[in-house]
Order: structure tokens, then sequence, then C-alpha cells
């Protein structure tokens, strides 16, 4: 995993990262955030892993939005 720029706003908090994923993501380990998370595939695909035992493949172009909490 490669990791990006990350930018903080006055106004509002904004957090952008930019991640170079091989194959894989894991959200198997239980975590929470206090805002929204977007995925979008670039290009390639990515398989995606969540706490519940749900698995998913994201193609390239393909957008994932996990809210809050």
């Amino acid at each position: 995993m490669k990791e990006g720029a990350n930018v903080s706003k006055s106004n509002f908090d904004f957090l952008c990262q930019y991640r170079t994923y091989t194959n894989e993501i894991n959200a198997k380990q239980k975590h929470y955030h206090q805002h929204y998370e977007i995925l979008y595939v670039i290009e390639g695909e990515i398989k995606v892993i969540f706490e519940n035992g749900y698995e998913g493949i994201l193609n390239q172009s393909n957008i994932l939005l996990i809210p809050p909490n």
C-alpha cells in the first residue's frame, strides 16, 4: 500500500488519501470512522472483506461509499 496526501481546511475537516493496493482491502478488524469513506477504483480490481464476513470485488470505475460508524 502506498499513501498519498492528507488535506485539512480551516472551515471544515476534509481528509484526502491516495492509496495503492495490490489485491485486497481487509476491513475485518473492527474499527469506526466519524466520517464517510469513499473508495474509488482507478484501474484493475480489488477484493474488499468486511467484519461481517461479506466479501466483494470492486472493478475499475466502481465506487464504494461507507457511512460513519
